[in-house]
């Protein structure tokens, strides 16, 4: 996650720019490798019997209104994190994420997704208190496949990475990712996000399928390390652990993604406002 920040920030060529990548990268929590672009036929993934439809994300930063607070304890350390936004999602007979409305703190969106052959096309209405403020729209390329054509798959369909990152390297087992290897921007050092995953769970389900299947198995950390670098010490410079609650028939209700930096690294950036990011989800079955 980290290092695929890293390689955004290097390609709009400003450290300035890191909200933006950070946008970039929420969606793609899972990605990369040096593999080739099979795209022969457009053949979608079988479409789970259970997708989410709903997700409330809560975060350790009480920016801006009063908002629902609630207190956790992880591993012993107390957290009080805030509601942040809630999601619900619809989607067509193929799995295909079709109608997204999202609320937030102060504002609300309205999200259209169409699609054709060969294009996605993405509609954001923006409303503020009730008023409506403006209109979003992005078109995304799509392969034969229907995946986001910005990007290189496997053959089963787990996102690699952007076409543009050529130099960056990955493994990949049991359509896992285990480690992303790319440059740091200005600097001669490398880094290295490395997985660990609870194989004897499946992965959340996709919400957003124009990305490919996402990984087998549930992560249960992100380590990210650096070498020879100017900036940062060689080594772990930063985790993220992952907790799950999980409802009667095994499927996640809550996700708990909790951040650590390791001390005297250099290293300052971090993925979760507050260091905490929470999720919780409630599914729809066919």
């Amino acid at each position: 996650t980290i290092s695929k920040l890293l390689a955004c920030m290097q390609a709009t060529s400003k450290l300035s720019k890191i909200l933006n990548c950070l946008l970039f990268i929420t969606p793609l929590l899972f990605v990369t490798s040096c593999y080739t672009n099979i795209d022969a036929k457009y053949v979608l993934a079988p479409r789970p019997a259970c997708l989410i439809s709903r997700s409330t994300t809560w975060t350790g930063d009480n920016y801006g209104p009063k908002t629902e607070s609630e207190q956790l304890t992880i591993n012993g350390k107390s957290y009080t994190i805030y509601k942040d936004n809630d999601r619900s999602f619809t989607y067509d007979e193929k799995g295909r994420l079709i109608r997204e409305m999202k609320n937030e703190r102060k504002s609300s969106s309205a999200i259209s997704y169409t699609y054709t052959l060969t294009s996605l096309f993405i509609k954001n209405n923006i409303i503020d208190n009730g008023i409506f403020l403006r209109t979003y729209s992005d078109t995304i390329p799509l392969n034969s496949r229907g995946y986001d054509d910005r990007y290189l798959y496997t053959e089963q369909g787990l996102l690699l990475k952007r076409k543009s990152f050529s130099k960056d390297t990955v493994k990949i087992e049991s359509n896992n990712l285990l480690y992303y290897l790319s440059g740091i921007p200005d600097d001669k050092g490398t880094i290295r996000d490395t997985y660990l995953y609870d194989l004897t769970r499946p992965a959340i389900a996709p919400i957003r399928q124009y990305f490919g299947i996402g990984n087998q198995n549930l992560t249960l950390s992100i380590t990210t390390s650096t070498s020879d670098s100017y900036f940062f010490k060689t080594g772990p410079v930063y985790r993220i652990d992952y907790f799950y609650d999980f409802d009667t028939i095994g499927r996640v209700k809550r996700e708990i993604q909790i951040d650590t930096k390791y001390p005297n690294t250099g290293w300052f950036f971090h993925v979760n406002s507050g260091g905490i990011s929470v999720t919780d989800f409630e599914y729809s079955c066919r």
